[in-house]
């Protein structure tokens, strides 16, 4: 038997969510491609006020501490979407591959985001919304 005594686990990195309504548009994939880009050091801050000394000691979250979820009517994978993205200019040539495994972990906390335009999938106003919020403390709880 060892008399040594155990160190405790270190305290896991807080993280903060970051739910997104159309979570595989333009605008959300453009959001996560880029913070994970600045997060890794690909890119500079450049434009974000947040990142800049005054705000240092802020107490704001770091880009790295942030999760990506969401909802969206759309299936098209983050990472193939990122990709369609980059060949239109919009993203960076490269940008994609660089951070595909950030893109694909926020895109594993997509879920349905309710029925199609013009469809109706049957489920009443409440429980859909009942959906969202179950859908949304699930990603809090994780």
């Amino acid at each position: 038997m060892s008399a040594e005594p155990s160190l405790p686990a270190p305290s896991p990195a807080p993280r903060f969510g970051v739910w997104l309504i159309g979570a595989r548009g333009s605008v959300a994939t453009t959001a996560v491609a880029g913070c994970a880009a600045v997060a890794a050091g690909l890119h500079p801050p450049t434009g974000m006020v947040t990142e800049t000394a005054p705000f240092a000691a802020s107490g704001l979250p770091t880009l790295s501490s942030l999760v990506f979820g969401g909802h969206d009517t759309v299936d098209c994978p983050l990472p193939k979407r990122a990709e369609h993205l980059a060949a239109g200019g919009v993203l960076p040539h490269g940008l994609p591959s660089a951070v595909h495994a950030e893109l694909a972990a926020a895109d594993r906390e997509i879920k349905p985001g309710g029925p199609l335009p013009g469809r109706d999938d049957g489920r009443t106003q409440d429980e859909l919304i009942d959906r969202f919020a179950t859908d949304i403390r699930a990603f809090v709880r994780a």
